[in-house]
């Protein structure tokens, strides 16, 4: 009987795994520091092309203490320049607050400087899907449990 009872448990347990394994999502780390408590992911499902031949992403902006901005950026890869679309601020499980409205958040096109993390987001965006190869990919049921967790990593490292 007790070999039963194991054998159900092993089976419960890896058919759970299977089934947790089986709903993650790939997201892709942009940058990630435990030392200045930030990363950047990118959610590889929004990256799409507009009408006028730009590129759109969500890119997730983590940091500790349960803060992180979702992010819509829009890359304009001939002009070399990028803008935020939408921006969300989440502090907290559930309080969230957004930008859609805020001049500076949404302020318009930003020319982009070779070298700086801007440039690492706009290139990977702009070189999509081709790009994915050399990134890290973080798994998660969906992005704000990604986020979470990240934040939480931070936070706990105290």
């Amino acid at each position: 009987m007790n070999k039963k009872i194991t054998i159900a448990v092993l089976l419960g347990a890896a058919l759970t795994w299977f089934a947790v394994s089986a709903m993650a999502a790939d997201f892709y780390v942009l940058y990630f520091s435990l030392e200045e408590e930030s990363a950047l992911l990118l959610d590889p499902t929004s990256v799409s092309e507009t009408a006028d031949h730009h590129k759109r992403a969500h890119i997730a902006n983590i940091s500790a203490f349960f803060l992180w901005n979702d992010d819509v950026m829009e890359a304009d890869c001939a002009g070399n320049r990028w803008k935020t679309v939408s921006s969300v601020s989440h502090l907290g499980k559930s309080d969230s607050e957004d930008h859609a409205a805020d001049a500076d958040a949404t302020a318009g096109w930003e020319d982009i400087t070779k070298g700086t993390m801007a440039w690492h987001e706009f290139d990977v965006v702009c070189r999509w899907p081709e790009s994915k190869a050399k990134l890290e990919v973080y798994q998660s049921a969906d992005l704000p449990t990604a986020e979470q967790a990240i934040s939480t990593l931070f936070s706990n490292q105290k």
